[in-house]
């Protein structure tokens, strides 16, 4: 056996030690599997009391079989001389049967004569609890990220400490070359906008107002890929980190730039529909203005050059036929003084022979007068009568067909049609 190397320590040394009374840490002298000297604090952890101690309490009550099998080996090497690790952690059990995780530290020393362990057992159950719940919240949000439709990155300082998926289908780049040593997350970014990402990222770091920003980034392959980045100090392996959000809005800012490019064009097409319905106003003007002077001159022709023949007409005609022109002064009268524009529904209906008899019955001709000017019969004219009523719907009404004639929109359809 190896000569063991010890420190000699009284029960009075240790007594006095303010150490071992103010210790938060349990302090325990073992001798075999005996607990021969405890610290206040070891009765206060584990719920036993010094009669326990004194009784003869051994550290195999503190441990499950599995945990005392590594503890008896890690005794004995250390009583022997081989050289162990002076700290492990193990699961202790309290005297209420409790579990708690401990972190031991041993040394070898001499107490009253006798090769012993002094162990310094500090309880670790809450820093235990909190390294898991930190692994799983790490797990959890990986499983997150990695199902994230946006790219995530983590970065300590300028460089990446963890690249979701999507950042590798976008970007192009490999997570080896993500996560080199070299490889900065400004290198992702436009020169052109490399200052303003650098001073969001510092604002942010010195919990300063700082809003999302949107930047062109470069792909592995030259693409540029336009994004807005949302970041956020957190703390990722025990260090402060900033997590960024990049959401491609490549999409979203080229549908923005031809929205923009629309709106212009149909801006554009308004003015110049706006201008083209000036212009045809303007042309409708014109053809209105056209159609007054032709109508003007039409009147002119007919009172110049029509209406002498006529009067001249009447001077030289019998008395049968004076009716006649008369009937047809009268028309050419009223046709120049509106042109004969308005026109009555009913009338349309009426054939051309229908439209000269309704003329003639207007003027007041009886049907004898009627019938001696067309060379027909009276029998004729009154079967000429009855149509134009019916077509006029006035069969069975006792309505005078001459008056219903001589109405304003009947005159002017009926000078219309001569």
């Amino acid at each position: 056996m190896k000569k063991v190397n010890t420190t000699k320590f009284t029960e009075k040394t240790i007594l006095d030690s303010i150490l071992f009374k103010l210790s938060p840490d349990p302090i325990v002298i073992l001798q075999g599997k005996k607990l021969v000297f405890v610290s206040p604090s070891f009765l206060t952890t584990f719920g036993y009391t010094q009669k326990d101690i004194d009784k003869g309490l051994t550290y195999d009550k503190l441990l499950s079989k599995a945990e005392l099998k590594r503890a008896n080996e890690r005794v004995n090497e250390r009583l022997s001389g081989a050289k162990v690790p002076d700290c492990f952690h193990l699961e202790a059990a309290k005297k209420d049967g409790s579990l708690i995780n401990i972190e031991a530290k041993s040394t070898t020393i001499e107490y009253k004569g006798k090769i012993s362990v002094l162990t310094i057992i500090r309880d670790i159950t809450d820093r235990i609890f909190g390294e898991e719940a930190l692994r799983e919240s790490e797990a959890y949000f990986q499983n997150i990220a990695e199902q994230s439709p946006n790219m995530i990155f983590i970065n300590h300082g300028s460089k990446i400490a963890f690249a979701n998926k999507k950042c590798q289908d976008i970007m192009r780049y490999s997570q080896k070359e993500f996560l080199a040593s070299d490889f900065k997350f400004t290198n992702l970014i436009a020169v052109a906008d490399r200052n303003l990402i650098k001073q969001n990222f510092k604002n942010h770091m010195h919990n300063l107002d700082a809003q999302p920003v949107n930047c062109d980034m470069i792909a592995k392959n030259g693409h540029v890929i336009h994004t807005a980045i949302s970041a956020k100090v957190i703390t990722f392996q025990d260090n402060l980190a900033l997590l960024c959000i990049v959401t491609d809005i490549t999409a979203l800012q080229n549908a923005q730039e031809k929205l923009t490019d629309a709106t212009i064009n149909l801006s554009t097409q308004k003015r110049e529909l706006q201008d083209k319905n000036a212009a045809l106003k303007e042309i409708l003007t014109q053809i209105e203005n056209e159609k007054l002077q032709v109508r003007k001159q039409i009147s002119r022709n007919i009172d110049q050059l029509l209406m002498p023949i006529l009067k001249h007409l009447k001077k030289n005609s019998q008395s049968n036929q004076l009716r006649y022109l008369n009937i047809l002064e009268e028309t050419l009268n009223e046709l120049t003084s509106d042109f004969g524009i308005n026109r009555h529904d009913d009338l349309t209906r009426l054939s051309p022979k229908q439209l000269e008899i309704s003329n003639m019955i207007r003027s007041g001709m009886p049907s004898k007068e009627i019938a001696h000017v067309l060379g027909v019969s009276v029998r004729t004219i009154e079967v000429h009568r009855n149509n134009i009523r019916k077509k006029l719907g006035l069969s069975g009404k006792n309505t005078n067909l001459t008056t219903y004639l001589n109405k304003s929109e009947g005159i002017d359809y009926l000078e219309s049609t001569k």
